[in-house]
């Protein structure tokens, strides 16, 4: 025997006890150094034959053995492929991809829970089989021979029926590989010619009908091996307009993984995914923190935290200043004082001693002619001089409680103007930061130069600084604070100017962003919609496609809605701060306060539920759906429960006061001031981006009767809330 089949004979003997044993790896490559070496003897062959191409028994053995390895390594191929789909299926880090140079990883897109109907299986073709078998038969043989002794005559009988029953089983295979390969083309064929019926010639299609076709024809292939979607086929072309069989058809296909359509599908969501995450993965966090209450930093800035109590927005009563002359008659109890006058020039300031104490207090007015009055308690006794020449008036316990009175204030303010420095600093701080970035990321081009501000006049750069609210009139600064804040007037102001404008390049990049991530969920939905109308020609009908998109609207969102959410909330992030400020600030306003008719405002009600409490939880069910239709009926819901509260509320009255009388109705007019205050009620910022997000994905037709009005008037309670405060 030829030695150079001796060796390869051995070889692949070695290989088979690895591949027997489960030993894959090894396994593998142990049948490439076979086919190595096969071939490395086969070029030998040739070259010592002088370049001629001799068959001999030797070639046609190692050509055939070779074959054989091909195959299983074949075999072992797909075997790794198959582990390693489904290692990374269930890693959690897989599919992990990097879009961009500066672009978050994306991780695997959340899938939707929905168990596997059916999956296609692959089969193993007649050439596998026989592998398979000469295997077995191969290690039968081992066995067999590992009983017999050296010199047994049987032993050759034996390796010839081996190799006999080997042959025949690879010449049933390839008959039977044969056969197969002509069914193939014939169901290719007449899936040709079933593409061909529905579409036109391919010649000149564009690059969207090729894919449709392309997609069609693996629709068909795939209902050969799925019998039962044949039969749903049919049962769709029986009732072609029964809104429950498309509904049941379309989501029995969404749950085969494998199926075409599903493919697609799951292809459109993870594009649009991809552009998704790197933008809203790191800015999660920080629009969360929009609710109810609302976060001090988020405050206006003339506005403290202590100033948004419930107590203070409802019961405050402001801190009186008297700027200019003032007259004090204290006597009885009873102390006046005069009014204050406007457009005042001269700062005027007031000293009271009381015994060894002393408060200084200088306040700024605005008055024409400023004086300064003396007031003198001791033994009992108070010395007032004012230009007036008023009579002094003897009241010891009255003027010590006013003077208490006096430095409670005294120390209010002080905190205040302790709060208000320190916010001044933070944001100082966060202004040389943000600055200090843009510069490290050489972003300078995006703003102005900072030499524009030069030959600005002190009034327009004034409009840029927070205004001051009213209890800075109150604060008299130092003469150092005054030259400090002098000398740091330009610095500030330039990093307040490229806040604003950084500001405003980012409202502006988020809100392109969000057009473009709009246009490409409606595309996929129609492309979706256009291929199921293909695939049946049933659902290309205005009815079918109603509940076609009614049906694929859940699977198509459900992954994808938070990050989308997410977009839509930092497009409308300043508008979302303002309406959770108002829903912090009025927390505790009644229907009264925004003009709800006194019939209407339910305020009766003793069982400590505030008044339309049914149509306030609707209304906060409405961030857990993730569906625009399933959203829109949630506020058509809330509408409806604004009169079922009243009509259950004068009914409840009626049985309980034993009187008889008409209930109200409920008006449009009435509708806004009553939604007004149940979009208070709620705290759900985010109302303005789910509204929004509505009247963008969902079709003109869904929202034209009952359904649209009940959405605008929701979207103008909310501006409403957004732009106006109850005075």
């Amino acid at each position: 025997m030829d030695p150079c089949l001796t060796k390869v004979m051995r070889s692949i003997g070695g290989a088979l006890k690895l591949d027997d044993n489960n030993n894959y790896h090894d396994a593998y490559l142990q049948y490439v150094e076979c086919v190595l070496n096969i071939a490395s003897n086969l070029l030998q062959y040739v070259r010592a034959d002088g370049g001629k191409i001799i068959i001999s028994k030797s070639v046609e053995k190692q050509i055939e053995l070779g074959k054989q390895c091909m195959e299983r390594l074949s075999s072992l191929r797909e075997e790794f492929t198959t582990f390693e789909q489904t290692k990374t299926t269930q890693s959690p880090d897989s599919h992990v991809k990097q879009i961009g140079r500066f672009a978050a990883p994306v991780p695997p897109l959340p899938s939707n829970n929905i168990d596997s109907a059916y999956s296609l299986k692959r089969t193993l073709t007649p050439t596998e089989i026989a592998f398979r078998q000469n295997q077995s038969i191969m290690r039968a043989y081992k066995a067999r021979m590992a009983k017999m002794s050296s010199g047994n005559p049987q032993a050759a009988s034996l390796s010839l029926t081996i190799q006999r029953k080997l042959a025949e089983n690879l010449a049933i295979a390839n008959a039977q590989e044969q056969a197969l390969s002509e069914k193939m083309k014939d169901t290719q064929r007449r899936l040709d010619d079933q593409a061909a019926r529905r579409f036109a010639s391919p010649v000149g299609m564009s690059e969207d009908e090729q894919e449709q076709r392309h997609i069609y024809k693996k629709i068909l292939q795939y209902e050969q091996q799925a019998k039962w979607l044949l039969e749903w086929r049919k049962k769709l072309s029986n009732s072609p307009k029964d809104s429950v069989i498309i509904s049941q058809l379309i989501t029995e296909i969404l749950r085969c993984e494998d199926h075409p359509l599903t493919v697609l599908l799951k292809k459109y969501q993870y594009k649009i995914y991809e552009r998704l995450y790197p933008l809203v993965s790191t800015k999660m966090a920080n629009i969360n923190e929009i609710s109810v209450p609302l976060p001090p930093k988020y405050y206006p800035s003339n506005i403290t935290p202590t100033e948004m109590s419930p107590e203070k927005v409802d019961n405050e009563k402001s801190v009186e200043c008297v700027d200019g002359a003032k007259n004090v008659d204290i006597g009885n109890n009873n102390n006046n004082q005069t009014d204050n006058k406007d457009d005042c020039d001269i700062d005027r300031s007031k000293n009271v001693d009381i015994g060894n104490n002393n408060i200084e207090t200088e306040n700024k007015g605005d008055c024409d002619n400023g004086s300064s009055g003396n007031v003198d308690v001791g033994n009992n006794g108070i010395d007032k001089d004012n230009k007036d020449d008023c009579d002094i008036v003897s009241d010891t316990e009255n003027v010590m409680k006013n003077l208490e009175i006096a430095v409670d204030k005294n120390e209010q303010l002080r905190q205040n103007l302790e709060e208000e420095n320190q916010k001044v600093s933070l944001t100082y701080r966060s202004l040389s930061k943000e600055y200090e970035q843009y510069n490290d990321e050489d972003m300078d081009d995006l703003f102005d130069d900072d030499n524009d501000d030069a030959g600005r006049p002190e009034c327009d750069k004034a409009d840029y600084l927070p205004k001051p609210s009213n209890r800075d009139s109150y604060v008299v600064l130092s003469v150092k604070d005054v030259n400090q804040q002098s000398n740091s007037k330009d610095k500030f102001f330039n990093f307040r100017r490229q806040s604003l404008e950084c500001e405003k390049l980012k409202d502006e990049a988020y809100s392109r962003h969000l057009k473009s991530m709009s246009q490409d969920v409606h595309n996929a939905l129609e492309k979706l919609i256009v291929m199921f109308a293909i695939a049946y020609e049933e659902l290309d009908s205005a009815e079918g496609q109603d509940q076609c998109y009614a049906s694929l609207e859940e699977p198509f969102f459900k992954p994808i809605w938070k990050y989308l959410l997410t977009l839509f909330r930092l497009s409308n992030k300043n508008q979302e701060i303002a309406l959770a400020y108002n829903m912090t600030k009025h927390t505790l306003s009644t229907p009264e306060d925004y003009g709800v008719s006194k019939k209407l405002c339910l305020t009766s009600d003793m069982k400590g539920l505030l008044p339309f409490q049914s149509a306030i939880d609707e209304l906060c069910k409405l961030k857990n759906h993730y569906t625009m239709l399933s959203k829109l009926e949630c506020v058509v819901n809330v509408c409806r429960l604004v009169c079922d509260c009243v009509e259950n509320f004068y009914v409840t009255k009626q049985i309980e006061d034993g009187e008889i009388s008409s209930t109200p109705s409920v008006g449009a007019d009435d509708l806004l001031p009553i939604l007004t205050y149940i979009v208070i009620k709620s705290g759900i910022p985010q109302l303005i981006s789910e509204c929004q997000a509505m009247a963008e994905f969902i079709h003109e037709g869904y929202i034209m009767g009952e359904e649209g009005y009940c959405l605008t008037s929701l979207q103008t309670a909310i501006t409403y809330v957004c732009s106006t405060d109850k005075s």
